[in-house]
């Protein structure tokens, strides 16, 4: 049965749906929750962990600050500003326990965060179905209101139909199809990037404690 897609395109029902459903989060999760969720999805959209990239930019790091000392300047930085930050640690302190340390410890200050940006979209999930209620209640008072006859009053009556069912229908698709799975997509992507640098800090930290294993001279030029 073929389906008229035109007929499911309501724009005062979906601005209605979209906008309060927009508001009343904002006004429900606050500024800076609401401010933390959007640059969430700005990063879900154009960020990620690139593993062999910051692999090798990790590798060359290690290599020249155990050929010229901790102090050496230009060192080549991971392309991720939270590894670099890792090794920025590790160039101070000397010590890749540390540095592992240091990345654990932001890793739970990030995980705090993730957790707040993406309740937003989990309060639009509970509260899109509620505003398409309410603009189907809208529609129908509307309706019972104009109590138009004949054949105006005909199309009144089903453009208020229309709207009514059309309002229901955008609440539970803006919950179930975008809000929630979105939330949910942002969360998954941050895990596996928390992996990414999770394994890849691990894998440098051996690379150094094999490296001073093997060549004990590694020892001496990176002593504090």
């Amino acid at each position: 049965m073929p389906v008229d897609l035109g007929a499911l395109f309501d724009p005062a029902s979906a601005a209605f749906v979209l906008g309060g459903t927009a508001i009343a989060t904002a006004v429900r999760c606050g500024w800076d929750q609401s401010r933390a969720a959007c640059a969430a999805l700005v990063r879900f959209l154009s960020f990620r962990v690139a593993e062999q990239a910051n692999r090798a930019a990790l590798a060359r790091a290690i290599t020249e600050i155990e050929r010229r000392g901790y102090l050496c300047a230009d060192i080549p930085t991971p392309p991720d500003p939270h590894l670099a930050d890792a090794l920025n640690h590790y160039r101070r302190k000397g010590s890749a326990s540390a540095m592992v340390a240091r990345e654990h410890d932001r890793r739970a200050e990030r995980d705090a965060i993730l957790l707040r940006a993406i309740q937003p979209f989990e309060q639009a999930g509970e509260l899109a179905p509620v505003l398409g209620l309410a603009g189907t209640l809208i529609a129908i008072a509307q309706l019972t209101q104009d109590g138009a006859v004949g054949e105006t009053g005909s199309l009144v009556i089903s453009a208020a139909i229309a709207g009514a069912v059309l309002s229901s229908l955008y609440g539970v698709f803006l919950a179930h199809f975008i809000a929630l799975p979105l939330g949910q997509a942002i969360k998954r992507k941050a895990l596996r990037d928390e992996t990414v640098r999770a394994d890849l800090l691990e894998w440098a930290a051996i690379l150094i404690e094999n490296r001073r294993d093997a060549d004990p001279a590694i020892a001496m030029r990176t002593a504090a």
